[in-house]
């Protein structure tokens, strides 16, 4: 599969980590079913112990010592007591929502084949442990400095690096955005980095880039199949659902955070694309 793409387009994917670490599974996590905040891509080095995956119905086996990559569908995870597992979660995404990579089969792989894999994700476990430790998965709201960030980043992307070849040799392709239009690139861009809290405009947004809002609209449906709008809002929930399991900022701020004068505003357009109130999510959330 030819996966080049212009440098403007590579430079548009999001990449977040969300947590790495190396050590027993935690008592709590061994046996529990997927939670909502478990988006994105899981990677486990399994050193020692075994684990069984369900994902749409069907079970995966694994003995220590391989590599495991979790079905994005994944319902449940189950290890045996004392396994002990490198784990690297990250988030890669396009501006559109698509993630990267979101395998709908368990994969797995040896070590012995991927020794990159190891060493890139140790090297990045390291800088964590040394700066964030005991941060579990509370990594996103952790403060760092504009450097360590830098480094965070550069060895993420050395991470990902690494693992995408074994996808590849898995049958796993990257997910790749369609060619843009210029424009409708430059506008996604746009409602990516536009802060959250201010009102929407489509006509403002398509007068910026020379277009009528019904042409602007046309173009985004052509690519995307949803309208700038459309995109917008399903940030906004991405960035509302995210906050919500993994922020300790109430509900209250949190509406105001994303743009709503109300939180029962913020509530009732939660529960229109989620099928679940704020308080609903956190109530399910604290029974895990």
């Amino acid at each position: 599969m030819n996966t080049a793409l212009r440098l403007v387009d590579w430079s548009a994917l999001q990449c977040e980590l969300l947590w790495v670490y190396d050590r027993r599974v935690r008592a709590d996590w061994r046996d529990r079913p997927a939670r909502p905040q478990d988006k994105g891509l899981r990677t486990w080095l399994l050193r020692k112990g075994r684990v069984t995956i369900k994902a749409q119905g069907r079970f995966t086996h694994a003995q220590a010592p391989c590599w495991i990559i979790p079905s994005s569908l994944m319902q449940h995870q189950t290890f045996s007591l004392h396994a002990e597992l490198l784990s690297v979660h990250i988030d890669a995404f396009w501006p559109d929502g698509e993630r990267f990579f979101a395998p709908k089969r368990s994969l797995i792989f040896s070590p012995p084949f991927t020794p990159n894999l190891e060493k890139a994700a140790l090297s990045l476990c390291r800088l964590i442990d040394r700066h964030f430790p005991g941060a579990e998965t509370a990594l996103s709201r952790s403060e760092m400095t504009f450097p360590l960030y830098c480094d965070i980043q550069l060895r993420l992307l050395r991470w990902l690096q690494a693992l995408h070849p074994c996808l590849l040799m898995e049958g796993e392709s990257p997910k790749l955005p369609p060619r843009l239009d210029e424009r409708v690139l430059q506008a996604l861009r746009w409602i990516h980095k536009v802060p959250l809290d201010q009102s929407w405009s489509t006509p403002r947004l398509a007068q910026h880039f020379g277009l009528s809002p019904s042409q602007l609209d046309r173009r985004f449906l052509q690519a995307l199949g949803r309208t700038p709008r459309e995109c917008f809002e399903a940030r906004r929930c991405e960035q509302a659902h995210g906050l919500l399991v993994r922020n300790a900022m109430t509900i209250k701020e949190i509406a105001y955070s994303l743009g709503f004068r109300q939180p029962s505003h913020f509530s009732a357009w939660f529960k229109a694309r989620t099928q679940h109130s704020p308080r609903s999510l956190r109530s399910q959330l604290s029974e895990l």
